[in-house]
């Protein structure tokens, strides 16, 4: 009689759990994206497509410099690392970058397009086109390397690699054409001297 009566009220108690545990995480979680955003800049300013996900758009602005800065809680909320972005950035305005020499450039070499594409895919370059679109007095960098070249350029090839993982299926039609119209603007502004639009 006593068991019977007890059973029930196990079974409802179960029941309610799991929401209470979920709440409690998403609360929790809340608080961790208040607080991590409040390390960062907004995207004001910066003249380029932008990042949707904004842990994305923290981690391609977290130099290591700086990474050790943040709570480790906050910082295992960020889904990727500054210099896997960068990789990843590199390797698809490069990729981007071929195409249009090749398009615009029918009759060059393919020593004459190596030679041009290496100059637009420079960090000297990157860093000067970094600037010029606002996102240089973006990254989160230590003060001793916020003026390097390396640095700025890095973080420019960190913003390309946050677009390419932007969206819900990996380097989708979206993130192609965002990367596509940076790299033509990229090379227009090494090439031809033009101020980048977007």
């Amino acid at each position: 009689m006593l068991r019977n009566s007890i059973k029930p009220l196990n079974v409802k108690f179960l029941k309610i759990l799991p929401p209470i545990f979920s709440n409690t995480f998403n609360f929790e979680k809340k608080n961790l994206l208040k607080e991590l955003s409040a390390n960062f800049p907004t995207a004001d300013g910066i003249h380029l497509p932008p990042i949707n996900n904004n842990l994305l758009f923290y981690s391609a602005l977290l130099h290591p410099s700086r990474g050790n800065e943040l709570d480790k809680k906050l910082s295992s909320l960020l889904p990727a690392k500054f210099h896997r972005l960068a990789f990843l950035g590199a390797a698809a305005l490069s990729y981007q970058v071929a195409f249009i020499l090749q398009e615009k450039y029918s009759e060059a070499t393919v020593g004459n397009l190596t030679a041009l594409r290496s100059e637009i895919i420079s960090r000297s370059n990157l860093a000067q086109f970094c600037k010029s679109v606002g996102l240089k007095d973006k990254i989160v960098v230590s003060s001793k390397i916020q003026d390097q070249v390396n640095v700025q350029g890095e973080a420019f090839e960190a913003y390309i690699g946050a677009l390419c993982l932007d969206y819900k299926k990996y380097f989708d039609s979206n993130s192609k054409a965002n990367v596509k119209l940076i790299a033509q603007r990229v090379t227009e502004f090494a090439v031809e001297g033009h101020v980048p639009n977007f």
